[in-house]
């Protein structure tokens, strides 16, 4: 018996459906069809009771749906939800038909209509409304038949035509009121959605805006931390590169020959460079907010590459590395644009080139064209014979703090950033960059700038009308490709006969064989016979002893020139127009050209005399203090040195000085300390002018420390000009503190 029953019990449950869709369906289907079971077997007790006639009538068909549930919960068990569901709807529908046809007694023209409303429902509000409304009706019509039957409906209304009319009105008013409460319940389950929908919203936006405040506290602190850092940088790199710049400014005013004077100036150009590139880097932050701004001042393009190369030429040269550049004739020679941000460039592209490149040579091409809107676009290509770039890592390139590989950070070292950087400098200029490569071959990266044309400066290696140079025979030895290109192009555009040789084998055989030459140029650095060892064997040979011959060398070598005697001058590579020019000038009309080298700036060596100041420095790094010393000498001013604040404070304990040269960043107390603590313990008669000397350079520094009680600012590297015009500004004192 126990066993029957788990038998029966267990055909009312339902197994588990992964699928939620159908898990829901599946328990609406069991709950209505234990409902309906529920309703039909108190119906059949109704029936039995008050209308026992009724209840042999319909007693077969109640079987029979009970018997069909009974087969819906064995198809659900197979999981056939949607089966069962199809078979209880139109088990239902024909239930209500039946039993509404039997206890109604409806006519045939009316039979259908119980069924179609059923149909109606089922469509118009869901199978679950649908299920509603044929429970209704059929509870309806059975208290209607019981009420029939018992006498407590109306007499007038018991007469059998008017059955079916009062089962219509029935299932209309039934069917009425769910829709009633259906639209009332969709309505409140909108509304409920809706606020919902409207809450969920509302949640997110707070937790939307409570992590943008955590994102702006902390990208405020970044910022802070940012600041922090670059100032502390700022600082550390200025500090030594004051005392490059500044002793190579005090160099230059020493008696130098030309040579050395242009490697001095070298220096002090790559030092401005240095400089440079640190104001570029403190500035970064706004290239990540879009407010960099791009200047557009006229500059000298052959200076500015030649610059470049210059700054770079040492690093070649002890790799035995050929490097050169080509700038088209159409391209003109002065345009307008941003010098430091097109250097900038320039150096990290040539700068990366002789990085990767072990043999062979690095060339920077230009060319530029003129557009429909006057305009320029330049196109600047920088060759090399390195090592090359894989296809499928090249994505890497112009991403921040990305190398092509670990090996390659390992071995050639570098944080990945510049080629980002100069990417977007280029596309802040109007162009572009990209870059071809083949692995094991060599790599050419390409940019693009829009610019225009700059106001004209004469330059006379520019002008192709060369009188003194047109028809001179020269003979150019070199066995590099693109040296001799250079030449060949160069020395035609002034109308000039260049006959082309290869090596030092080949250059005495035209010698012997071809008319004579006027003059020659000689590369140092050849196989089998060096361009010394040429040399001697061409002055040896009695058509050529007297051949006037001009010996190229890459930077360093003119140490190790034999036989310097045979040579008349002597051009380092890269090859410069000009220094070309000048030197063909000279050696064949025997004219000395006039140094186009600026004049150097001319200073007052009497100033302290006639503005005499009592001047504290206050410097804790030596070299800093040397620098500026040796500057304020040449101006005849004497210096007292301070290593720090407490040093400062003691110092104008014991006397008066008009100014303190006052550095921000010392130990024990530093400038800032310094000068709140003069302005609050020393008298208004004996504050001394405090300039602020420092190397953070950041906008906003010299109002802030002008805010705290200094005087002036000149920030370091310290510039002779900058000191003599921060004095010029120091009023002068009638009479002496007591």
């Amino acid at each position: 018996m126990q066993l029957i029953l788990q038998k029966i019990i267990s055909l009312w449950t339902i197994p588990h459906f992964e699928d939620p869709e159908k898990a829901r369906s599946a328990q609406i289907l069991r709950a209505l069809c234990l409902s309906i079971s529920v309703l039909l077997l108190l119906t059949a007790l109704f029936l039995l009771i008050f209308s026992p006639i009724t209840f042999l009538i319909v007693r077969g068909r109640l079987g029979i749906v009970l018997a069909l549930q009974l087969i819906i919960f064995i198809m659900m068990k197979k999981k056939a939800v949607r089966t069962a569901s199809f078979i209880y709807i139109s088990l239902h529908i024909l239930s209500i038909f039946l039993t509404a046809a039997a206890i109604a007694g409806l006519s045939n023209l009316n039979l259908f209509f119980i069924p179609i409303m059923i149909g109606a429902a089922t469509m118009l509000l869901g199978v679950r409304w649908g299920f509603f409304y044929s429970i209704l009706s059929t509870l309806g019509l059975v208290l209607l038949n019981i009420g029939i039957n018992s006498g407590v409906i109306v007499p007038a209304l018991v007469a059998p035509e008017k059955h079916t009319n009062i089962a219509i009105i029935l299932s209309i008013i039934i069917f009425a009121t769910l829709l009633v409460s259906h639209l009332g319940m969709h309505s409140l389950r909108k509304a409920l959605a809706e606020s919902h929908r409207h809450q969920k919203e509302l949640n997110k936006t707070i937790a939307l805006l409570k992590e943008t405040m955590v994102s702006k506290e902390i990208a405020e602190a970044a910022t802070v931390a940012k600041s922090e850092f670059l100032a502390n940088m700022s600082h550390e790199i200025r500090t030594p590169l004051n005392g490059v710049i500044g002793m190579t400014g005090l160099l230059l005013d020493t008696p130098l020959d030309d040579e050395q004077t242009d490697f001095v100036d070298t220096i002090r150009r790559s030092g401005d460079s240095l400089l440079t590139i640190i104001n570029d880097i403190l500035d970064f932050s706004k290239i990540e907010a879009g407010q960099l701004t791009i200047e557009q001042i006229s500059f000298d393009l052959f200076q500015c590459v030649e610059d470049v190369l210059d700054l770079l030429a040492p690093k070649a040269a002890s790799k035995g590395l050929e490097i050169a550049y080509m700038i088209d004739s159409k391209t003109p020679p002065t345009i307008v644009g941003d010098v430091t941000r097109l250097r900038q460039i320039l150096v990290n592209l040539v700068g990366n080139a002789i990085k990767f490149t072990e043999s062979g040579e690095v060339v920077v091409n230009i060319k530029g064209m003129r557009q429909k809107n006057g305009r320029f676009q330049l196109h600047f290509a920088i060759e090399d014979t390195g090592i090359g770039i894989p296809q499928d890592r090249m994505d890497k390139l112009f991403k921040s703090f990305s190398q092509v590989d670990a090996s390659t950070t390992r071995k050639f070292g570098g944080t990945g950033l510049g080629l980002a950087i100069s990417k977007k400098l280029t596309q802040l200029m109007g162009g572009d960059m990209w870059v071809e490569s083949t692995l094991g071959v060599g790599s050419t990266f390409h940019f693009t700038i829009q610019t225009e044309e700059g106001t004209a400066v004469s330059k006379p290696f520019l002008d192709i009308h060369q009188p003194s140079l047109k028809g001179k025979r020269i003979l150019i030895v070199d066995d590099n490709q693109t040296n001799r290109k250079i030449l060949l192009k160069q020395t035609s555009s002034w109308g000039m006969k260049p006959i082309m040789a290869t090596s030092g084998e080949e250059a005495l055989e035209l010698i012997k064989t071809e008319a004579s030459f006027d003059i020659a140029i000689l590369d140092m650095q050849m196989p089998l016979m060096d361009g010394a060892e040429l040399a001697q064997e061409i002055h040896a040979l009695p058509k050529s002893k007297n051949l006037c011959l001009i010996l190229l060398t890459s930077l360093g070598q003119y140490k190790e020139a034999k036989h310097e005697s045979h040579f008349a001058a002597q051009l380092t590579k890269p090859i410069k127009s000009a220094h070309l020019y000048n030197t063909l000038i000279e050696k064949i009309t025997n004219q000395k050209i006039a140094s186009t080298r600026p004049n150097k700036p001319v200073f007052d060596s009497e100033l302290g005399i006639k503005r005499p100041f009592r001047i504290l420095l206050a410097e804790d790094n030596q070299i800093n203090q040397k620098v500026i010393i040796r500057m304020m000498e040449r101006i005849n001013y004497r210096l007292d040195v301070a290593a720090n604040g407490v040093e400062v404070v003691e110092a104008l304990k014991r006397q008066f000085y008009d100014i303190i040269f006052m550095d921000i960043q010392m130990p024990e107390m530093d400038g800032v300390e310094t000068t709140n603590y003069v302005r609050e313990h020393f008298k208004q008669q004996d504050q001394p002018y405090i300039i602020a000397l420092t190397a953070n350079a950041f906008s906003g520094e010299r109002e802030r420390y002008l805010s705290i009680g200094m005087d002036d600012y000149v920030s370091k590297p310290v510039q002779l000009e900058d000191l003599i015009e921060a004095l010029a500004k120091v009023p002068q004192k009638t009479q002496e503190p007591a």
